[in-house]
């Protein structure tokens, strides 16, 4: 018994001998997992520019800044957003980018007021003509801060991918402070895609795009926008707008009209106040997408300013091909009456001068509808079957108005 009593206490021993040993080394290689799994810190740093000529590429990550610039010292190749970066674009940082300004997702860009990106050699001064850079975007970009001073991304293509957020807002004007630029949408925070050559703005079918006060979107002439994702206007009252602008020609008077395309999939809300929510341009078609005009929203359809300092418009041309257009009511869709009356249909027809028009045709796969109980406005032309205007006026569940003013 007692030899069996003593072989048990050597066998304890030994067993917690080996387990000692196995606990030591198991803590030892914990020690060293949790070293190799903890986060790696990385030092802040800031990001300084280059001239155009020597531009390179630069990654901007989560505590990073941008070197105070000059036009001699803000110039990247490729400049890109990650690891949670969270990065202020102010007139003091602004930068030019020769191939693209990358925001990846989970990061964020802020540009501030007067605050500017932009994609062409910053020392020449008509260097948009020959702009390079592109905006691409799967995060958020924040572009204006609600305050006097243009913010402005100009670049030669924008691509804004699926979950990108992109909120625009430049000075909020009130009663008090209405905008003191003539016409006011020149100073408005602004998205522009199109200098250079071979431009165009893309949006992703799950990007949102907010248009909130003193807010536009320009696509220059010579270019495409083509949306498939959800626009948000928000211009709140008399004092504001919300623009997507197709320019028609360039300031030399030259260029081709920007062409403007709400694909399928894509939904425009206008949501309520009484601010300028517009979209201006010579050429644009709505395919199988959706408006929604909420009460007490406008939207207004017509041509492009007449220039870069006007406040008039031209003539547009609005084909909805097998949309459906919402208007609440209190709601308002306004077609504009462009700057005179001429034909459409003739030789010497001006697409600059001529009236507004909005056609809603039925596709081979879908017919075009109006609904609601709100206000379809035409100053300029309305063309249109007699199917969609019963539907509209004289349904149950749809008590709209159709209201011809201003020699509509």
């Amino acid at each position: 018994m007692k030899q069996s009593q003593n072989a048990i206490t050597y066998l304890r021993s030994q067993y917690r001998a080996v387990y000692g040993r196995a606990y030591v080394k198991g803590l030892a290689s914990a020690v060293l997992l949790s070293s190799a799994l903890a986060p790696m810190v990385t030092q802040a740093a800031t990001i300084n520019g280059s001239t155009w000529d020597n531009a390179t590429d630069a990654t901007l990550k989560n505590g990073d800044t941008l070197g105070t610039t000059t036009k001699d010292t803000k110039s990247f190749n490729k400049l890109s957003l990650g690891n949670g970066a969270n990065v202020t674009i102010d007139p003091s940082h602004s930068v030019a980018v020769k191939d693209q300004l990358w925001v990846t997702a989970g990061n964020t860009v802020n540009v501030t007021s007067g605050g500017s990106v932009t994609s062409w050699d910053p020392s020449q001064t008509t260097g948009y003509l020959n702009a390079t850079g592109d905006l691409i975007s799967n995060g958020t970009i924040n572009l204006g801060s609600g305050t006097a001073g243009t913010s402005r991304i100009e670049v030669n293509r924008v691509e804004l991918q699926n979950s990108s957020v992109t909120n625009i807002q430049g000075e909020t004007h009130t009663g008090t402070a209405s905008p003191t630029s003539n016409p006011h949408w020149t100073t408005n925070a602004k998205l522009v895609a199109g200098h250079g050559q071979n431009g165009e703005l893309v949006q992703y079918a799950s990007a949102q795009l907010n248009l909130n006060n003193s807010s536009i979107v320009e696509v220059r002439p010579d270019s495409t926008a083509k949306f498939d994702g959800t626009i948000n206007f928000n211009a709140t009252n008399q004092f504001n707008s919300a623009i997507i602008r197709g320019v028609a020609h360039n300031q030399d008077g030259a260029g081709t009209s920007a062409d403007l395309h709400f694909n399928s999939g894509s939904t425009i809300n206008v949501n309520s106040g009484s601010g300028e929510n517009g979209i201006y341009a010579a050429r644009t078609q709505f395919s199988q997408n959706t408006i929604n005009v909420k009460n007490g929203g406008t939207l207004n359809l017509d041509g492009d300013f007449l220039s870069d300092t006007s406040s008039a418009h031209g003539q547009g041309s609005f084909l909805a091909d097998g949309a459906t257009i919402n208007i609440a009511n209190g709601g308002r869709v306004i077609v504009g009456n462009g700057s005179n009356t001429q034909d459409p249909t003739n030789p010497d027809f001006n697409p600059e001068t001529s009236k507004t028009t909005l056609a809603l045709a039925s596709n081979d796969s879908a017919a075009s509808h109006v609904k609601g109980s709100g206000t379809l406005e035409v100053q300029g032309n309305l063309i249109l079957t007699e199917t969609i205007l019963d539907e509209f006026v004289g349904t149950p569940n749809n008590e709209g108005h159709v209201q011809l003013s201003n020699g509509g």
